[in-house]
């Protein structure tokens, strides 16, 4: 309980716009952070593998949260679901062409970084990502099916 109230809520609090921006190095001491609290509250050792205590708690990493929370806020804007300010960012973005193509009408035009702050930003992850995601999530009707 006190992982769930006082340390969880840190780690997901802006997770697909904030954590998901810090480049690997710092990502990886954060899910160490996670890590630490899976072995203590299983009470495992250090040499034992984290997915163990990952799976027997039924957590996933952050990275998979992060991915997560971010395929739902894409999808809030896609639906129109996502406030002004974040859908302004995807407006013209639509990709738009004059043949039939599957998928074409749920995928989004990524948009050429010219930095690699860019690549980090949620408007350009958040594309790579959704476009990434089968036909059948992108096309549902239920958000929390991502």
């Amino acid at each position: 309980m006190l992982y769930s109230t006082v340390f969880q809520p840190h780690f997901n609090y802006c997770s697909a716009e904030v954590w998901d921006t810090l480049g690997q190095e710092h990502s990886k001491r954060v899910q160490k952070l996670q890590n630490r609290s899976a072995r203590l509250i299983m009470n495992l050792s250090n040499d034992t593998p984290v997915i163990e205590a990952l799976n027997a708690l039924r957590w996933e990493t952050l990275e998979t949260q992060r991915a997560r929370s971010k395929a739902k806020q894409m999808y809030k804007v896609i639906n129109g679901l996502a406030p002004n300010c974040l859908a302004d960012l995807f407006s013209s973005k639509k990709r738009t062409t004059h043949y039939n193509l599957r998928g074409a009408s749920t995928s989004l035009q990524l948009p050429l970084p010219k930095t690699e702050n860019l690549k980090k930003s949620f408007c350009y992850s958040g594309v790579k990502l959704w476009n990434a995601l089968p036909a059948a999530p992108r096309e549902t009707k239920n958000p929390f099916c991502l």
